[in-house]
């Protein structure tokens, strides 16, 4: 019937050795670091962008506020939910605080959740920053 020779002729034929294996672990390994760093910047960018939303309400905000209080920022308030923002539903950010309140600047802070990092906005330079996850994100004439 069987001889030894075809028998174990046909189970290394349909197997792998282990170097190859090691070999394809190994590739796997290197493509899933090249693919990691790219994968996390998206993930903190989605997770931006819901403070991205709520900057624009919180311009408008200020500017409706400085047109009543005589043109100047400095008679509006240093929080968004005192502008009337709802900011409840937030996954990733608390509501935006506002600083640096002065004549024709100020700056909106939209600090996130879990020490995630900050979303900043500031007027004068119409430019957002970042600290924490989100130190690399910078977007100028926002």
């Amino acid at each position: 019937m069987f001889d030894q020779e075809h028998s174990e002729a046909a189970i290394n034929k349909f197997g792998f050795t282990l170097l190859e294996v090691i070999i394809v672990i190994i590739i796997i390994a290197i493509l899933a670091s090249v693919a990691m760093p790219k994968i996390s910047g998206a993930l903190h960018y989605a997770k931006a962008k819901e403070a991205l939303g709520v900057i624009p309400s919180v311009r408008s905000a200020m500017d409706a506020c400085a047109m009543m209080g005589g043109g100047e920022y400095t008679n509006c308030p240093a929080s968004a939910i005192a502008l009337g923002i709802n900011f409840s539903g937030a996954k990733y950010f608390n509501a935006p605080t506002i600083s640096g309140l002065t004549a024709t600047e100020y700056v909106i802070t939209v600090p996130g959740k879990s020490n995630i990092g900050n979303i900043i906005y500031t007027e004068s330079t119409q430019r957002i920053t970042g600290t924490g996850n989100f130190a690399n994100f910078n977007v100028s004439g926002y």
